[in-house]
């Protein structure tokens, strides 16, 4: 099995939640390790498919970029910038 360059969708229900989460949508994303070299496409894509799941919270994790020699940020920032147009 190959690289899957769409990440997997999961749905949680956190039945002991604190009030002010309770009804919520969250949308956790985590280890996308996107470097300069990681097409716009993709990241387009990425944030359509945070898009498409109605999230009212947007959390982010870690392994969100991988850092290298000749690293950018720029992805990264432009993943950001469109998510938060989202929730």
């Amino acid at each position: 099995m190959g690289w899957n360059p769409v990440p997997a969708v999961e749905h949680w229900l956190l039945r002991d939640a604190p009030a002010f989460l309770r009804g919520r949508r969250l949308l956790f994303a985590a280890d996308l390790h996107i470097r300069d070299c990681t097409a716009e496409a993709y990241i387009h894509r990425l944030a359509g498919l945070c898009a498409e799941q109605g999230a009212e919270l947007l959390l982010l994790g870690g392994d969100l970029v991988t850092y290298g020699d000749g690293s950018s940020y720029d992805n990264m920032l432009s993943l950001c910038s469109q998510l938060s147009q989202i929730a």
